[in-house]
């Protein structure tokens, strides 16, 4: 017999009387439905910690990428602007 989550009765979940069988099937369909929520809000949580990590990721090759193309005679001249930018910013930090 199952236990009901206020009451904590096995045979009366309301404090008057049992589950009938249609409360039975609609208890277990409320709790089907909130596990499968449940796997969808933990899914979704993963994806937003991945999403996260790949914009620090991206952030932090930005510097790089531009850094080694800006050193490079043939790059365009935007990119070496970029750097001088970022390399004057970067001494206000110090």
């Amino acid at each position: 017999m199952r236990t009901h989550a206020v009451t904590k009765s096995k045979e009366y979940p309301d404090g008057k009387k049992p589950f009938t069988p249609e409360e039975e099937a609609e208890w277990d369909a409320k709790e089907a439905e909130w596990e499968a929520g449940a796997a969808d809000r933990e899914a979704q949580i993963i994806s937003d910690e991945a999403e996260a990590k790949l914009r620090e990721l991206d952030l932090k090759s930005i510097r790089s990428i531009r850094e080694c193309i800006a050193k490079k005679e043939d790059a365009p001249q935007f990119l070496k602007d970029y750097e001088t930018q970022a390399v004057n910013e970067r001494k206000k930090l110090k």
